[in-house]
């Protein structure tokens, strides 16, 4: 089944709004497309309902809408599918940290770390405009990760 939700019902002719918009008051165009739907109450039967938009201005509605029963009518709108959340940019390690982990005997609290604190230290070490924030930054990544248990300034405690 599509991902719908219930928006409600009403009787045939009554008073009901999507979206701010008396769907009575407009006239249903038909998509030519039909909705497959979970009963809201029911919930072990399903329905197979018209999908429709209507217009409000420049506003374009649409749901599914059919009756449950004789002039009882149930209303219904498509769920927006979810974004995938965007993966931040990977920062490479430069050769100069990598170096300095290794020589402080800190890369292996480093490659404790998660991989977005990893990727994060870098990324914000690597958006230093001047050398001396860059070397700012840098130093306090190795105090944290000297310390163990902070990370950008927050306290931080690994999973167990």
């Amino acid at each position: 089944m599509s991902e719908w939700k219930f928006v409600g019902h009403c009787f045939d002719g009554d008073h009901f709004e999507i979206e701010g918009v008396n769907v009575w008051s407009r006239g249903w165009q038909s998509t030519g497309t039909q909705a497959t739907i979970g009963d809201p109450l029911y919930t072990w039967q399903s329905h197979t309902f018209s999908v429709y938009t209507i217009t409000d201005g420049h506003k374009v509605i649409e749901f599914a809408a059919g009756e449950f029963s004789n002039t009882v009518w149930g209303f219904f709108q498509r769920v927006p599918p979810k974004t995938p959340r965007q993966a931040r940019p990977r920062h490479p390690m430069p050769e100069d940290i990598k170096i300095t982990l290794e020589t402080r005997g800190l890369m292996l609290a480093y490659l404790s770390r998660p991989a977005y604190q990893q990727n994060d230290y870098l990324g914000w070490i690597s958006y230093a405009k001047r050398p001396e924030t860059r070397q700012k930054r840098i130093n306090q990544m190795l105090d944290e990760l000297h310390k163990g248990d902070v990370y950008m300034k927050m306290a931080w405690q690994p999973k167990k």
